[in-house]
C-alpha cells in the first residue's frame, strides 16, 4: 500500500464501501449460452454429459457467489480486522475449490468453462498479494499450482 494513500475510504468512497458491503443474488450466467446456441463447434468449454455439465454450472455458481464476492470484499476492506476476515473468506472459498480440481484444470485435462470463470480473480490476485496481505501458498499447494496452471 503507498505511503501515501489515506487509510480508509472517507465520503462519497466511504458511503460506496458500505454500499456495497452485503452479498448479492445476481448471477451471471452468458457463457453457458454460448455451448447451447454452437453446440457443434469445438473445443467445448462445458462438458457433454449433462451431469458433468451440470457440475461444472454448479461451481461456476461457487465462483460467484464464494470467490468474487469475498475477493472484492478484500480489496474493499478497509481496516486491519476487516482485511483479515475478508482474506480468511477468500482463502476458504480458494481452498474448497481447490480440493475438487479434478488434474491441470478444474474438470481434468481440458481447459473448461469453469476456469474461465475463475481466471480473472487468478490474474489479479498479485493486487491483493501487494495490499492485503493475500499469498496463494497459504490456500494450499494444490490452489496455488492450480492457480499457476490457469495463470
Amino acid at each position: 500500500m503507498s505511503a501515501t494513500a489515506f487509510p480508509h475510504a472517507t465520503g462519497e468512497a466511504a458511503k460506496t464501501v458500505e454500499k456495497h458491503q452485503n452479498s448479492q443474488d445476481l448471477v451471471l450466467y452468458s457463457g453457458w449460452f454460448l455451448e447451447d446456441a454452437y453446440p457443434d463447434y469445438k473445443p467445448n468449454l462445458l462438458p457433454a454429459d449433462p451431469v458433468e455439465r451440470t457440475y461444472a454450472r454448479i461451481w461456476i455458481d461457487f465462483i460467484s457467489r464464494n470467490v468474487v464476492p469475498n475477493f472484492m470484499r478484500l480489496m474493499q476492506a478497509q481496516t486491519a480486522d476487516k482485511q483479515t476476515a475478508a482474506r480468511e473468506d477468500l482463502v476458504s472459498a480458494f481452498r474448497t475449490y481447490a480440493e475438487k480440481v479434478k488434474g491441470p484444470y478444474f474438470l481434468g485435462e481440458e481447459f473448461s468453462l469453469v476456469d474461465v470463470a475463475i481466471a480473472s480473480w487468478i490474474v489479479h490476485d498479485w493486487v491483493l498479494k501487494e495490499n492485503r496481505g493475500y499469498d496463494r501458498a497459504v490456500v494450499s499447494g494444490a490452489w496455488k499450482t492450480y492457480a499457476d496452471t490457469v495463470e
